[in-house]
């Protein structure tokens, strides 16, 4: 699964992470039957499967909004490395 984590390239210069369409993965095992794509599995994961009786084990979602502080955070996280970026090759960035 990790290896199908792509930055994809969206309309109007935007940029996004995810797993491509239909992405497949090879069989665990000898025989399973109809697999499903990556995607899929990943869904399943994160937002569960109450008739498979999956429970949600959210990894995306939680680290979005838990650990990086959502849109915000996530700005933050950027502007600073960015900053950063400049300032080590001597440019001095002013936030106005």
């Amino acid at each position: 699964m990790h290896d199908a984590v792509q930055v994809l390239e969206f309309r109007g210069h935007r940029v996004g992470v995810g797993i491509t369409k239909g992405a497949q993965r090879e069989p665990y095992h000898g025989k399973e039957g109809e697999l499903l794509s990556i995607g899929e599995y990943a869904n399943i994961l994160e937002k569960g499967s109450p008739a498979r009786g999956i429970p949600p084990r959210p990894v995306f979602s939680d680290t979005f909004s838990k650990d990086m502080g959502g849109l915000r955070g996530m700005r933050s996280f950027l502007q600073w490395h960015i900053i950063r970026g400049f300032a080590n090759r001597g440019i001095r960035v002013t936030k106005r």
